[in-house]
């Protein structure tokens, strides 16, 4: 009896968990303006690992290729809207739910710029990467600094991990068998009067170097792509009060689900939450309004 008890206080949990995730909204009652040019962010649902597809101006960008059981899926979506080019695949760092899928795309697609962290990591599905990388016509970015670049109407900005990479372990507090995760890039969207921030899988460490960071922190967010698939560490309550995201975006399963205490953090401050382990997750800006919806 006890046992069920337990069982059924679990279930009550994670029901809890995956309806504040659920869900559709929009700006408001606004309704976006389809003459203006539209920029859409599609995050992949996903198995704990990430992907995620802008497009703007005819113009392509992935940040991350999920893993390489979700490359057929990804690759499917990309035929499916016509996408062809990838302009920009920007690997926030080499762990293997953010790299598996990268392979596919460089020998299936043409992808101009592949923009990489510095450090170097020791997996099969890297060594898959780099091979792919190098036989491919992409040009290859180490970022050491921060990087700008403009497609259509949205103005990027790359930002890399101030740490170097000297058989880094990672900082008392963090999860020392994830130390590549406070290597990872964030990047900075502004289209119009919206703004995106991606964080990859950043821990203490890396969140704190993003609040830190008076362009990145400057201003609130429109939507935010919650850091390490919506794990708890003890900045996130930080990271969420600064940035004040309209919209959140959690890349978790139904298997491990966001923790309870980020999900918290996000609807105390009044962010509508959705996780990518129900559905997809479209946002459309029109560079003054956003709708975002599960798809």
């Amino acid at each position: 009896m006890k046992n069920i008890r337990i069982y059924l206080c679990l279930l009550l949990i994670l029901a809890a968990i995956a309806s504040a995730c659920s869900g559709n909204a929009s700006d408001g009652a606004a309704v976006l303006d389809e003459d203006a040019e539209i920029m859409e962010v599609y995050v992949f649902k996903s198995d704990n690992s990430e992907a995620i597809l802008i497009t703007v101006g005819g113009k392509a960008v992935m940040i991350d290729a999920g893993s390489q059981k979700q490359s057929d899926k990804i690759k499917k979506y990309l035929k499916k809207n016509g996408i062809t080019n990838i302009d920009y695949l920007i690997a926030t760092h080499f762990d293997n739910d953010h790299i598996g899928g990268a392979d596919t795309l460089l020998k299936k697609l043409k992808v101009g710029k592949v923009i990489v962290p510095d450090y170097k990591m020791e997996s099969v599905q890297y060594e898959e990467f780099k091979k792919a990388l190098k036989k491919s016509d992409a040009k290859k970015v180490i970022l050491t600094g921060t990087l700008n670049f403009t497609l259509g109407g949205a103005d990027f900005t790359v930002y890399p991990s101030m740490l170097e990479f000297k058989d880094f372990r990672g900082d008392e507090g963090d999860d020392d068998e994830n130390w590549e995760n406070d290597f990872s890039i964030a990047v900075k969207v502004v289209h119009g009067g919206n703004s995106f921030l991606f964080t990859g899988d950043a821990m203490d460490s890396r969140i704190g170097e993003l609040l830190a960071d008076e362009d990145i922190v400057g201003v609130p967010y429109t939507f935010l792509k919650m850091p390490h698939h919506g794990k708890y560490h003890k900045n996130i309550d930080s990271l969420v009060k600064v940035t004040d995201p309209k919209y959140a975006v959690v890349t978790d399963s139904s298997k491990r689900p966001a923790n309870k205490k980020t999900v918290s953090a996000l609807e105390r401050n009044g962010t509508k939450v959705f996780c990518t382990s129900i559905t997809g997750v479209l946002c459309r800006s029109d560079g003054n309004g956003v709708t975002v919806e599960n798809k």
